[in-house]
């Protein structure tokens, strides 16, 4: 068993696009058809999370779901956030 887990925020939770066209979905449908049973997408992303929002729940969510059953079990994990750290960060032009 291959378990990926996705922390993100709206971009990978699929916001305004449909959900068959989010990343997480697709990334999904890749491994289904290269391997159907071995691999589970955990898309674990919350649209307007932050990286503190991130780490306050990503030991439990991992935990619960990174379990080594057999020898050759292993877990990935993707942090794809930053983008609503940024809110109120002005840039000078």
């Amino acid at each position: 068993m291959y378990n990926i887990l996705i922390f993100d925020d709206s971009i990978a939770a699929g916001r305004r696009v449909n959900k068959a066209k989010s990343w997480p979905f697709l990334l999904a449908q890749f491994f289904d058809e290269k391997d159907k049973d071995f691999t589970l997408i955990h898309n674990l992303s919350i649209p307007g999370n932050t990286i503190n929002d991130v780490l306050e729940r990503f030991q439990v969510e991992a935990k619960a779901r990174c379990r080594k059953i057999y020898p050759n079990d292993h877990s990935s994990i993707i942090f794809a956030i930053g983008l609503n750290d940024t809110k109120g960060i002005k840039i000078q032009r």
